[in-house]
């Protein structure tokens, strides 16, 4: 791990017991649209832009997430803040454990039972 990205994690662990797991009672059934996980801004991948857009809506009222699905990095069914964002750079950067299905190809959530979901469609 680079001293840059040890300094970012440990801010995000200080910071992240602040933020509070995000819900959408707009968000729509699972079985209905396909998404990749940790693809938050849909463009067909993994980078730095999707944890930048994540911290974004999290910390500067930026606009709603279209797929809190994806945004679950970890797949642990709970969009959990910056949890999910040091999930998903530890898998850019790091190349640490990546995302669980449905990653790197679109698909549908494995897990039907979650509360989350998409309001429009992450796949390319």
């Amino acid at each position: 791990m680079t001293r840059i990205g040890f300094v970012l994690v440990v801010l995000v662990c200080l910071f992240a017991w602040f933020v509070r797991p995000a819900t959408s009672d707009a968000q729509v059934a699972l079985d209905e649209i396909e998404f990749i996980r940790g693809d938050v801004n849909g463009d067909g991948s993994l980078k730095l832009d999707d944890a930048i857009m994540m911290i974004d809506f999290l910390f500067q009222s930026g606009p709603a997430l279209p797929c809190l699905s994806a945004a679950d990095t970890d797949g642990n069914n709970a969009f959990d803040g910056l949890l999910d964002v040091v999930f998903l750079l530890d898998a850019i950067f790091l190349e640490s454990t990546p995302p669980p299905a449905p990653y790197p190809d679109c698909g549908l959530e494995p897990d039907t039972t979650t509360v989350l979901g998409c309001n429009e469609p992450s796949c390319p």
